[in-house]
């Protein structure tokens, strides 16, 4: 006799279909941000080249070190934060991976404890139906139950989204920009550098 095997249950399967989703779109996602950590390096190096060349204190004609270290602070600034938020995209993918999960069966949960109405306890156990006492209690039942969990989950989600805000995008293009131009200077700098070291 051919055993089937057991079915799934139903209310497993949103959430596994979600997870697959979530999953499927870190690995998209983390597949797209690998060019930034590219530029980061890219960036770093540069950077490096161009304080060597002008501003490294092994020169005859080097600046002091404390002006020296200021400048491969600035030079290696685009290239470190780049990499600094490639890091951070990773972690908040593998984040939103975790909790991706959890957040979907509290919201179906959630949406179950709404939808289906409880069954009323018997007049003795409940006492007055307008009495402020139960009120409360139910209130807290309900902020406890449903909207507590919910809300440590939003807080949880927006904490991923924060590498994705705005402001921390813009900087990343204008790291971007600077590892451009950081890149177009590394010709011109070691051009000053054979004609101070020929003169």
């Amino acid at each position: 006799m051919i055993e089937t095997p057991p079915e799934e249950p139903p209310e497993g399967r949103p959430t596994t279909r979600v997870e697959d989703l979530v999953g499927r779109v870190s690995v998209l996602a983390r597949w797209l941000a690998r060019p930034v950590g590219i530029a980061g390096r890219i960036g770093v190096v540069a950077g490096l080249a161009v304080w060597f060349l002008l501003s490294a204190p092994v020169w005859p004609d080097g600046p002091p070190w404390w002006s020296s270290a200021v400048s491969l602070v600035v030079l290696g600034a685009p290239g470190l934060w780049l990499l600094f938020h490639r890091r951070w995209l990773d972690r908040a993918f593998v984040r939103a991976t975790e909790l991706a999960p959890a957040a979907t069966a509290t919201a179906l949960a959630t949406y179950d404890r709404v939808r289906t109405p409880r069954t009323p306890r018997s007049s003795a156990a409940a006492g007055p139906d307008g009495a402020p006492g139960g009120r409360m209690r139910r209130a807290w039942r309900f902020y406890r139950g449903t909207v507590s969990p919910l809300r440590g989950h939003v807080s949880d989600a927006l904490g991923v989204t924060l590498p994705f805000r705005p402001y921390i995008l813009a900087m990343s293009g204008v790291a971007l920009i600077l590892t451009v131009v950081l890149l177009v200077c590394v010709p011109i700098a070691l051009v000053l550098r054979v004609v101070l070291l020929a003169t």
